[in-house]
């Protein structure tokens, strides 16, 4: 299992938004937000079966994860993760923690969890390989 900081470890416990990078076919980064449930050492993340991101997470499972930072642009966290698809997983309202963690939010859209559930069926287990080094230093890859 990958060694985090405790900042990476208390930004994957109590955030409620990530980056999620990954590659085009072109080679090109493409980074959308998501949402996600931290199962150490993986995120959980649910998504639309026909969407840009799982087109490319098939194609190539390397991707990355950031946050936000601070407002003085402090507690950087970027993981490098490897991506599963899973197309017939488990809905959403039966992750464990998804359903309080989002619950609120999928109301704030204009859905409802049961519509929720039905639309967004495919799962991605994003498994963290390694907390990237921000410092912009050289050294292994």
């Amino acid at each position: 299992m990958v060694n985090l900081s405790p900042t990476a470890v208390r930004r994957l416990s109590e955030e409620h938004i990530a980056w999620l990078t990954t590659v085009r076919s072109d080679g090109s980064p493409a980074t959308r937000p998501i949402w996600f449930v931290w199962e150490a050492p993986q995120l959980l993340v649910y998504s639309e079966p026909h969407v840009h991101k799982i087109r490319h997470l098939i194609a190539d499972p390397r991707a990355n994860i950031h946050f936000n930072t601070d407002a003085e642009g402090g507690s950087v966290v970027v993981l490098d993760v490897e991506a599963v698809v899973e197309p017939d997983a488990p809905p959403p309202s039966q992750c464990p923690g998804y359903a309080d963690k989002y619950g609120k939010a999928i109301l704030r859209l204009g859905t409802t969890v049961p519509e929720y559930d039905r639309r967004f069926t495919t799962l991605i287990r994003l498994r963290v390989h390694r907390s990237v080094d921000t410092n912009d230093t050289l050294g292994s890859d």
